[in-house]
């Protein structure tokens, strides 16, 4: 089986809240201590989604949560 990698141990929920903050995808990242490239294909094979329609609908949400 392969070894671990930092992809293995995302914390989606700081992603999210990330987004919904309006971070950008290299500030996620660099959170993460990975490549944004790294994260886009870690959004994309978990939420089967493109980054950009991952991070769209988070700030959505953060918006949304700015409103109430």
């Amino acid at each position: 089986h392969k070894p671990y990698s930092k992809v293995d141990f995302i914390n989606w929920e700081l992603v999210a809240s990330a987004f919904q903050a309006n971070c950008s995808c290299s500030e996620v990242a660099s959170k993460l201590g990975m490549h944004p490239e790294t994260l886009a294909k870690a959004i994309t094979k978990k939420f089967k989604v493109p980054m950009v329609e991952y991070v769209m609908q988070r700030r959505q949400e953060g918006d949304l949560l700015l409103k109430m």
